[in-house]
């Protein structure tokens, strides 16, 4: 219904309160479209950052598992010399600590 649609003064505000819920339904669409614009950017920025975060974390377990491959390698090649050293204490060195101040 127009307003010169061949409505008079009469119903001129069921005309208005046509116009306003018109007014007010668009006024949601466009509300309703710019928070799911906005929540497809924010869920788009969450997945970028996911993917950066589960790369660098594969990358630094990676380097940890390397390390802990070096490091159960040499143990299990350094412990066999160990070993083989016994591990004595020079008699002056044990007496130099009964005279250190504040030592244990």
């Amino acid at each position: 219904m127009g307003s010169s649609a061949g409505a008079g003064s009469e119903v001129f505000h069921v005309y208005r309160h046509l116009r306003r819920r018109e007014n007010d339904r668009q006024d949601f669409i466009a509300v309703k479209a710019n928070e799911e614009e906005l929540e497809e950017e924010f869920q788009e920025t969450m997945a970028m950052h996911r993917a950066e975060d589960d790369a660098r974390t594969a990358k630094k377990r990676k380097q940890r598992q390397k390390l802990a491959q070096k490091m159960t390698k040499i143990e299990s090649e350094g412990g066999e010399k160990e070993e083989a050293k016994p591990a004595e204490k020079d008699s002056s060195e044990e007496e130099a600590e009964h005279f250190t101040i504040g030592g244990k």
